[in-house]
């Protein structure tokens, strides 16, 4: 029996849901403006890029099994690409969470100064 099908834009608004309740835990990779979650069965990333050359700005969203093998790739370009507004929105989730988590720790400092 096969698995169900799951389209893109309900994993991305599933993964925005889950992000904005802290229940996703992002990681920044060594790319920059890159970020990976990591998940049993496999792993999400999200990198932005600005590209003078083609002269658009673009999410590439990637899906990636347990071994790492990229088997999904998904752009949104600020061209002509209706994915864009919906990875834009994963994208500054993430740094919401990002944000959340520095403010966190900026709280437990203070609290060890009491």
């Amino acid at each position: 029996m096969s698995q169900p099908r799951i389209d893109i834009v309900t994993l991305v608004n599933r993964v925005i849901e889950k992000t904005d309740e802290n229940e996703c835990k992002w990681a920044a990779t060594s790319t920059n403006a890159k970020y990976k979650l990591s998940l049993p069965s496999g792993s999400i990333s999200v990198e932005y890029a600005e590209t003078s050359n083609w002269g658009e700005n673009y999410y590439k969203l990637e899906v990636a099994d347990m071994s790492d093998f990229v088997y999904a790739t998904f752009i949104g370009n600020n061209e002509n690409n209706d994915y864009y507004q919906l990875f834009q929105r994963l994208y500054k989730a993430i740094i919401d969470y990002f944000t959340r988590i520095q403010e966190e720790k900026f709280a437990r400092l203070f609290d060890d100064l009491k």
